[in-house]
């Protein structure tokens, strides 16, 4: 059982699709990323898409995302599976 989940230690804003920037567009994306003993993210897959493109740079940014590890009642790291929002929102803190 997992007493411990994931915490994000690095996490860089994800690049905004440029036509939606020129078109006003924002949109959520939502992630399954698995994550392993270590930390680093193994798996992205997008479970809720906003569109290709969004898409895209979501997958992109999970990808250099850095965890510390789960870790279970005893104290061990675990590999685990969580679903993670990516915001895209023109003018607020959640874009660049």
């Amino acid at each position: 059982m997992i007493e411990r989940w994931p915490i994000v230690t690095r996490n860089e804003p994800p690049v905004y699709p440029e036509q939606a920037r020129l078109l006003g567009i924002g949109g959520d994306v939502g992630l399954r990323l698995t994550i392993d003993e270590a930390g680093v993210v193994t798996n992205i897959g997008v479970i809720r898409s906003a569109g290709d493109e969004f898409d895209k740079a979501a997958v992109a940014m999970a990808s250099r995302m850095e965890f510390t590890p789960a870790r279970t009642g005893d104290g061990c790291p675990a590999r685990v599976a969580i679903e993670y929002k990516v915001r895209f929102r023109l003018g607020s803190a959640d874009s660049p």
